[in-house]
């Protein structure tokens, strides 16, 4: 009896012990000794009340991992575990925040020659995202190759008008084994062998191993390289699960982006040693709601940055989903060298009653930050990978990330699953399976998110289910989290290296099932539901993205939350089924959208029969609330696929104020254009009608594909020519002729005269078209890619040139044709052959004009544009003065005529004259809008380069038989024009049409414009002043009395 009684106070003893032994706290174990990068994790492991764990001997060693591994949870690390030397206990359940293998991530040199290989085994197109890496004096022959190859790719490039260096930078750093704790080395920037030789001698470089990295030619963000490193997590490799953190850590530059990065500049322009957080940045702060602090996250610093972006007509969610494929494919590529190094994990030697070894595949996961730099055409490179990044806070000027880190940490612990609470009995899950529940509810295989379902026959075997249940109950803890991989869509499996596991297929079928199992519309079936979002972009920003579809906002629908609610039509619709109101037809939102910008005719026509086949739009309406702080307008935008309707006024001065105006005052200069004819005598009217018909021949002829009108008021030819732009350009001509006929030089001399009086009045207008948007040129066109200030030096060549051909065809004409100093109403078949003849006779000169003064010495000799036209302008003012200082010869008096074009001072004052007026006029006019209006608020509706294929392009032929090739449309991801799509939704755009809206972007250098604006009012008015304030006679010549 006392045997029994001792025997069964034993066992409650054993029972008793087992019973306290189960830990209920997480404990974590730093296997180093305690430093600074420790600080904040420990910190905010403490705060989530994980514990740390303290050795017997007070000893922190990895050999701990062997003795002691059942009395922690987690084993964080600063550095790079001994794998190799590592042994592993038989029963582990630890985690391990180090990925054996990892550092074919971090090491830069180990990544390059990764993504080489894979551009081997699948194709460039697919790996195309890490900029090329050198490791010196190893790869000497390959860097004097990228040299040669570099500066292939740039040759025919249109940016090298503005920078000769363009996409021909590298990059020179201190080499470093791997990328730990995100302190980069400072980079150098260098372009030539000299350049780098010069490097390799400094203080900075010299006796050191250094790395070169090809540069990669940045995006910019208000003149500021900018950089984003996403955090990204893997849990695990079987199956290989890779998650996204929300909230990336967004660098930018601290000293502002030189025009011309040379090798001299600062080298804060393009390191991020130190930087200015987004937050701190002017052109962001006002899309920051709430700053970060030490307890608030704040607005997410990524959505600000995208929302900016999208402004600038970039494709974020093209960018994101680039972006996450980049991650996706280096880490997929990567399974089987992961998978090869935990297999070489030592295990320690078995012990009687130990059992089958614990699984490694969920024992070791990994934090990295994979660090972006964005390129000119908004393509995002893969510039490092930061092992064990810094969860240390910021404190900027006005906030600090202090909170965002730690939410970070937050969210990965419990992805992680430290906390014994979180890993759930298994076996409470997998129960046997119930023949009727089977055969009744799980018959359909899209059920896997039950788990009821996973131990019926046919579908998973247990430790495929074990496996999956760690997965799913992993994912419901995700937090802010994104899983980019397995993905809904299959693409990114091609890149895996290993087999498509029984774990991957089931972790696959389980998110399928999952995002599945949320469809609720009837006509909608569960089988054949697609997911259409992954993150809150992907639902126009107007609704959360949930389990693959969109969750919309309480004022918008549709499966992308892209149309706006019409609360009163809803409440019209409520009383219309309650019976409250009778069955008036109500006007729909879209009516609505029409009559704004059409008028009431438009909603006339489009309530009569047949209104809907003649006119078919798309809409988008962006809508913004107002409040308190802040008010936001109401736009709506629309892409027509027909027929085309004009812009009503108030319609036009919302979106394009500055066009309106230039309109309005170019049809009120027909006024005083038309007081200056009327007292000159029908000579000059003549003129005036034969100007107009060669603008028209240049716009219509030479133009046709290069240039492109906004939509004004009044449009001519199918609505592709504005009139006031007619008007305007043959106004510019009068004013030019009117000004040359009053200056008393030879007639020989005129010509020149004319050609840079019309360049010097027509480039104001020029510098803002292209900015505000009255009209956009040819993104691709070789001819146009040499520009001044953003105006094609081609087209300053063509005004100068067919203005200097109409007048040498006005002096012949008048010579051979004409009779007399006047008009004659007696030859009145003679004026007016000279009308139509003299578009066709200046045309002709013009052309010839141009191949010997333009194409041929650009185009054929190869000067640059720039430089030919400065020279002719130089050369034809010194003409002009030479011609003008041999005024008062006399032999010059002897043969003065008669003027043929007066002056009128029907104003009794030469500073009124009514060619004056205009030209004051026209100049205050530009001078005030560069002061007054923002290019970023201007929308223009019209015709533009029409969108297409990327890769399709076409041929053409210059003025002297060379043949050239363009991109027969615009490519919506990579164009290089002053303005942007709008923030459109690409994939709702119409290709192959030449009808849509672009949005104005902002001044690179805003005193630049203001300055040249404003120098050429002041230049203009001075010099017309002066020129027509002349009473004096001009010379003629004339063939006929010659001859006669």
């Amino acid at each position: 009896m006392a045997r029994s009684r001792m025997l069964l106070l034993l066992v409650l003893a054993v029972c008793l012990h087992l019973a306290t032994s189960v830990r209920t706290q997480a404990r974590f174990f730093l296997p180093e000794a305690k430093q600074q990068q420790h600080n904040a994790v420990v910190e905010q492991m403490e705060a989530l009340g994980i514990a740390p764990f303290q050795t017997a001997d007070a000893q922190a060693t990895w050999a701990k991992l062997k003795s002691d591994s059942s009395e922690f949870d987690l084993v964080w690390s600063a550095t790079d575990p001994p794998f190799a030397t590592l042994e592993i206990p038989h029963q582990f359940a630890a985690k391990v925040n180090h990925l054996p293998g990892a550092q074919l991530l971090t090491s830069p040199d180990a990544l390059h020659q990764h993504v080489d290989a894979q551009k081997k085994k699948h194709a460039k197109f697919y790996f195309d995202f890490v900029p090329g890496h050198f490791e010196l004096p190893r790869d000497r022959a390959k860097l004097t190759n990228a040299y040669t190859e570099v500066r292939k790719k740039a040759e025919f490039e249109p940016k090298r008008s503005r920078d000769a260096h363009v996409y021909q930078r590298f990059l020179i750093r201190e080499s470093a084994a791997n990328s730990n704790g995100g302190q980069a080395k400072k980079a150098a920037m260098f372009v030539t062998e000299e350049d780098l030789q010069s490097k390799l001698q400094s203080s900075e470089f010299a006796g050191k191993n250094v790395v070169v990295d090809q540069y990669v030619e940045p995006l910019l963000l208000d003149n500021h390289k900018f950089r984003v490193g996403f955090y990204v997590a893997v849990t695990s490799v079987k199956p290989l699960r890779v998650y996204v953190y929300d909230h990336p850590l967004i660098q930018i530059a601290k000293a502002e982006y030189p025009t011309k990065l040379k090798v001299e500049s600062d080298p804060a322009a393009y390191n991020f040693d130190q930087y200015i957080a987004p937050w701190d940045f002017p052109d962001l702060q006002a899309d920051f709601h709430e700053l970060p602090s030490a307890t608030r996250k704040g607005t997410n610093a990524w959505h600000v940055l995208k929302r900016h972006l999208r402004k600038k007509g970039v494709d974020t969610k093209r960018l994101q989903d680039e972006v996450d494929a980049a991650i996706a494919k280096v880490i997929l590529s990567s399974r089987g060298n992961f998978q090869a190094e935990q297999a070489k994990l030592k295990r320690a030697r078995t012990q009687q009653g130990d059992g089958s070894p614990s699984d490694l595949s969920d024992s070791f996961f990994d934090l990295w930050k994979f660090d972006f730099e964005i390129d000119d055409k908004a393509k995002p490179w893969l510039v490092g990978v930061v092992s064990n990044p810094s969860m240390e806070a910021q404190q900027s000027v006005l906030a600090t990330d202090e909170a965002v880190k730690k939410q970070l940490l937050h969210d990965l612990l419990n992805l992680v699953g430290v906390h014994p609470q979180a890993r759930l009995p298994f076996e409470k899950f997998f129960r046997p399976s119930d023949p009727k529940f089977c055969s009744d509810k799980c018959v359909d295989k899209n059920r896997a998110w039950d788990t009821a379902c996973w131990s019926c026959p046919g579908w998973f075997s247990p430790h495929v289910a074990r496996n999956l249940f760690t997965a799913s109950t992993e994912y419901a803890r995700r937090g802010n989290f994104n899983l980019v991989f397995p993905s809904l869509e299959q693409e990114l499996t091609q890149f895996l290296d290993t087999e498509f596991s029984e774990y991957d297929i089931a972790f696959d079928r389980y998110m399928r099932a999952l995002s599945n199992g949320y469809a609720d519309l009837p006509d909608f079936p569960v089988s054949d539901r697609a997911v259409v979002c992954v993150y809150r972009e992907h639902c126009s920003n107007h609704g959360d993205c949930v389990n693959g579809m969109c969750s919309c906002d309480a004022n918008y629908e549709g499966r992308t939350c892209y149309i706006p609610k019409d609360v009163e039509q809803e409440e019209l619709h409520i009383q219309q089924e309650a019976g409250d109101t009778g069955g008036q037809d109500a006007e729909t939102w879209k009516e609505r959208v029409e009559n704004l910008w059409h008028g009431a005719d438009a909603a006339d026509k489009s309530n009569r029969p047949g209104a809907e086949e003649e006119m078919q739009w798309s809409f988008l309406m962006t809508a913004r609330r107002c409040d308190s702080e802040h008010i936001n307008q109401v736009r709506f935008t629309m892409v027509a696929t027909s027929r085309v309707m004009p812009i009503a006024f108030l319609g036009l001065l919302q979106e394009n104020l500055s066009l309106a105006v230039v309109e309005g005052v170019t049809y009120l200069s027909v006024f005083l254009l038309m007081l200056h004819v009327h007292s000159s005598g029908k000579r000059n009217a003549t003129m005036l009608i034969a100007a107009l018909l060669q603008v028209m021949i240049v716009e219509l002829v030479f133009y046709d594909t290069e240039r492109w009108h906004g939509h004004a008021l009044v449009m001519m030819v199918s609505d592709r020519l504005p009139l006031y732009s007619v008007l305007l350009q043959a106004q510019l001509y009068y004013i030019a002729f009117v000004a040359v006929s009053r200056l008393r030089i030879d007639p020989f001399f005129q010509p020149f005269a004319m050609g840079s009086l019309v360049v010097l009045l027509v480039f104001p207008f020029e510098l803002l078209g292209s900015k505000f948007l009255w009209w956009t040129w040819h993104d691709t066109d070789p001819m146009l890619a040499d520009r001044l200030m953003g105006v094609p030096c081609h087209a300053l060549f063509y005004y100068y040139f067919f203005a200097f051909g109409f007048l040498s065809a006005h002096h012949v004409l008048r010579s051979v044709w004409l009779v007399g100093d006047y008009y004659e109403e007696e030859h009145w078949q003679s004026e007016w052959s000279y009308v139509l003849l003299m578009p066709l006779v200046s045309t002709i000169f013009a052309m010839g004009f141009l191949i010997l003064g333009y194409h041929s010495t650009v185009h054929l000799i190869g000067i640059e544009a720039q430089v030919c036209f400065f020279v002719l302008i130089g050369f034809s003012l010194l003409l002009f003065w030479m011609a003008d200082r041999e005024r008062d010869a006399p032999d010059v008096q002897k043969v003065l005529e008669p003027v043929d074009a007066y002056d009128s001072d029907w104003l009794y004052s030469c500073a009124d004259h009514a060619v004056n007026q205009m030209v004051f006029l026209h100049s205050l006019v530009l001078v005030l809008l560069v002061l007054l209006v923002d290019p970023m608020n201007i929308v223009s509706l019209g015709h533009h380069q029409p969108l297409g294929n990327c890769l399709e392009s076409e041929s053409f032929y210059s003025l002297v038989g060379l043949q050239h090739s363009r991109k027969k449309y615009l490519c919506v991801h990579n164009f290089d024009e002053p303005f942007n799509l709008c923030n459109y939704p690409v994939a709702q755009l119409l290709y192959e049409d030449s009808w849509y809206m672009v949005c104005g972007g902002g001044y690179n250098n805003f005193a630049s414009f203001a300055a040249l604006v404003l120098g050429c009012a002041v230049v203009l008015n001075l010099l017309f002043f002066q020129i027509l304030k002349r009473p004096q006679r001009t010379r003629i010549v004339s063939f006929r009395k010659n001859m006669l």
